[in-house]
C-alpha cells in the first residue's frame, strides 16, 4: 500500500510542469469590470513569469507588448495609452468594452499561463441634451504643455528643408485671467537642409509672452524688440458658454520658424466633444483656416512673396 502511494506521488508530481513554480497568473490592475480612461496600468506578480520568461499582453486579441520583469520589482505594469493609435484602426479606440489578456512564456518561448477580465474605456465625457460648457485655458503656476512642431518645405516634389523641435509652454504666474508664460525649444530641436540634419539654430531660445483664459496671446517685451513670433499658436475660445458641435470664428497665428511678423488668418473653430486629457475635462476642438501672408524662407537669400494659407487641425 505504501509502495502505491509513493508510485502515485511521483506520478503526479511528474505531470506537473516546470512553469508550475511561478506564482498563479493573477491580474492585480485594473480590477474587472473597472471603468478606466488614458494611461491603464496592467499589471501582475513579477512571479507569475517564469524565469527566463516573459509577459504578452492582448487587449481585444490585438498584441499590445511583451514585457521582461526587470527582477528588481515584485511587480510587472504595463501601461496602456488609451489615447494613442489602437492596433489595426490606426486611430485612438472608442470608448466601450475592452478585453485585457495577459499570457505568460518561458524561456522558450512557450506558452504557459493566461488570464483575462473586462474593462470599461471611457475617456469621453457625455453632455446631456441642451447641456453647455464654458471653454477656458486651465492654468497655474508651474503648469507646464509640451508640443512637438514639424515643418517641411518642397519644391517640385523635392524637400528642400524639415525641422523637428520639441518645446514646451511653462506658466510662470497667473492672476486674474491672465498669465505670464514662456516658449522654450527642446535641446534636441533639429532642421534638415538638403537631406543634411543638424541642431536647430535660434537666436533666443526662450520667448516670453502673456495669455489670457480665453487663449488671447501678447507678445513680451523682447518679442516686440526684436519682432519674434512663438511657434505656440492657442485657439481663441467664445466667451460664453456652448453646446457640443456648436463653432465660432477668430483669428489664427500660424506659426513660422523664420518669421518676424505673425501671419494671422481667419478659422472656424468646431467643438468637437470633451473627454479627459491628464485627469482634467479637456475639450476637443477643429479649427478650419484660411487666408494669406508672406512666409519667410529657411534662405536669407531667398525672395518671399504672398502665398495662400490652408489648413486644419484638432487640439
Amino acid at each position: 500500500m505504501k509502495w502505491i502511494r509513493i508510485a502515485t506521488l511521483a506520478l503526479f508530481v511528474a505531470a506537473v510542469p516546470s512553469y508550475a513554480q511561478t506564482s498563479f497568473l493573477r491580474i492585480l490592475k485594473p480590477a474587472p469590470d473597472q471603468v478606466v480612461r488614458e494611461a491603464i496600468p496592467v499589471q501582475i506578480e513579477a512571479s507569475a513569469v517564469p524565469a527566463g520568461g516573459y509577459l504578452v499582453i492582448e487587449i481585444n486579441d490585438e498584441f499590445m507588448a511583451a514585457v521582461v520583469p526587470d527582477g528588481k520589482s515584485d511587480k510587472l505594469t504595463y501601461w496602456w495609452d488609451s489615447r494613442a493609435e489602437f492596433p489595426g484602426i490606426d486611430a485612438p479606440p472608442e470608448d466601450g468594452q475592452y478585453t485585457i489578456r495577459v499570457k505568460t512564456y518561458n524561456a522558450a518561448f512557450k506558452f504557459q499561463r493566461s488570464n483575462e477580465l473586462n474593462v470599461i474605456l471611457r475617456n469621453k465625457i457625455t453632455l446631456k441634451p441642451g447641456e453647455t460648457v464654458t471653454l477656458a485655458y486651465r492654468m497655474g503656476a508651474d503648469t507646464v504643455w509640451e508640443y512637438d512642431y514639424k515643418v517641411k518645405t518642397t519644391i517640385q516634389g523635392i524637400e528642400t528643408y524639415s525641422a523637428d523641435i520639441p518645446f514646451s509652454v511653462t506658466i510662470a504666474d497667473f492672476y486674474g485671467g491672465s498669465a505670464l508664460a514662456s516658449e522654450r525649444f527642446d535641446k534636441t530641436a533639429t532642421e534638415t537642409y538638403s537631406g543634411a540634419t543638424q541642431p536647430f539654430q535660434r537666436p533666443v531660445r526662450s520667448l516670453a509672452f502673456t495669455l489670457s483664459t480665453t487663449g488671447q496671446l501678447s507678445r513680451g517685451v523682447k518679442m516686440q524688440r526684436n519682432n519674434l513670433n512663438c511657434l505656440f499658436s492657442p485657439t481663441t475660445l467664445p466667451a460664453n458658454a456652448r453646446p457640443i458641435g456648436s463653432t465660432w470664428t477668430g483669428q489664427l497665428s500660424v506659426p513660422g520658424l523664420f518669421q518676424r511678423t505673425p501671419v494671422i488668418v481667419q478659422a472656424k473653430h468646431t467643438l468637437l466633444g470633451l473627454e479627459y486629457f491628464r485627469g482634467f475635462p479637456s475639450a476637443k476642438i477643429k479649427s478650419e483656416y484660411e487666408g494669406s501672408g508672406t512666409i519667410a524662407s529657411a534662405d536669407p537669400n531667398q525672395p518671399t512673396e504672398p502665398v495662400r494659407i490652408n489648413g486644419s487641425r484638432v487640439s
